[in-house]
């Protein structure tokens, strides 16, 4: 980036994490970067590298410190969502670094004094009067490869629906609704079937910050290029419910391992009215020797070489660590031994 450095603004809210998709309601932070070149010239790229790191908003912040450190920003504002009690990490570290913090929405912001916005799981609609305030636009950081899993949980959906690729698409932001801008730039990476979402979404958010890197490099050829999402093809993300993380033994072996590894909790079921935690489900082992008849049911709970295992709609997943509601996290086989192994027969099932 070129020393004298003043005037022009890149602008970004983001979450307090892009990597945690069970908080992406609790919308964190942003930043309001200035710079005193037009985003045509060469250095608007070195600005770029202030968000390279939208995984975490620290890192995000840090590198922009640095930068001002170094004589290449002349402002740096961290945008957030004043909680009800505490401090977002991003609002204590721009406290603690002395940097100006403007609450959402923010006010006194003027046009034409920041050139470009940019947006990452923030889940606020933007009115025309803020987008308006930047030249160039805000651009959208999203995790899937629009128009399919428009909405907060795109991650958790594709892992969900058992989609082999995702990706990431930068878009420009338009009000009244979400993620139904033009498309910008898209990047795509196949689904391991084994990938949990924490470690899909990290992937992302690492491809993400990449991308837009990428854009920044020539702000003016990338928005000329941008594309109108087709109706054709969209799907929605709606954000999680705890109805999302009840697992129901009716469905196929292989759908309750994808949900377990879409979600960032823990799955839940009940054993006679109490409620238990599933907190990490496998396959077995070796094919388990079902029951006959009714004992075969979905739900059924059954122990194979000392794996406690429950039957599915066709088949039967090993269950590694669980918790009984009010009990400590235990393995299968505790679990087993401690409320299954005098149980009656009947009462080796899950309710349904």
């Amino acid at each position: 980036m070129n020393a004298a450095l003043a005037t022009k603004t890149l602008a970004s809210f983001l979450t307090p994490s892009f990597k945690q998709i069970s908080r992406i309601h609790d919308l964190d932070a942003g930043l309001i970067i200035n710079d005193q070149d037009h985003w045509e010239d060469s250095s608007y790229q070195s600005a770029a590298r202030v968000v390279r790191e939208l995984r975490v908003v620290n890192d995000f912040t840090r590198r922009g410190v640095a930068l001002m450190d170094a004589g290449q920003l002349s402002e740096l504002a961290v945008v957030c969502v004043r909680l009800k009690a505490g401090k977002t990490a991003a609002r204590r570290y721009a406290e603690r670094h002395g940097l100006p913090v403007l609450d959402w929405p923010p006010t006194g912001l003027t046009a034409g004094r920041y050139h470009l916005g940019v947006v990452a799981s923030f889940g606020h609609l933007l009115p025309s009067r803020l987008i308006d305030l930047f030249p160039v636009g805000v651009l959208n950081v999203h995790a899937s490869l629009l128009p399919r899993w428009r909405g907060a949980a795109p991650v958790v959906h594709a892992l969900l629906a058992g989609d082999s690729e995702t990706g990431v698409t930068i878009m420009t932001v338009k009000p009244h609704k979400f993620d139904i801008g033009d498309i910008v730039a898209q990047a795509a990476v196949p689904i391991s079937p084994t990938v949990h979402v924490q470690q899909l979404t990290a992937e992302l958010a690492q491809l993400g910050s990449e991308l837009l890197e990428r854009c920044m490099e020539d702000i003016p050829a990338a928005l000329a290029a941008a594309r109108p999402q087709t109706e054709e093809g969209v799907t929605l993300a709606p954000r999680l419910t705890p109805a999302d993380y009840r697992v129901d033994w009716d469905r196929p072996a292989a759908a309750v391992l994808r949900q377990s590894r879409a979600l960032p909790g823990p799955l839940l079921t009940a054993l006679s009215g109490r409620r238990v935690r599933l907190l990490a489900l496998s396959e077995p082992e070796a094919p388990a020797g079902p029951p006959s008849g009714a004992a075969a049911a979905p739900g059924r709970l059954t122990r194979r070489r000392r794996a406690l295992l429950v039957r599915c709609a066709d088949g039967w997943l090993a269950l590694d660590r669980l918790q009984l509601q009010g009990k400590p996290v235990m393995s299968g086989e505790q679990f087993w031994n401690g409320y299954l192994s005098g149980a009656a027969d009947d009462q080796r099932c899950f309710d349904r």
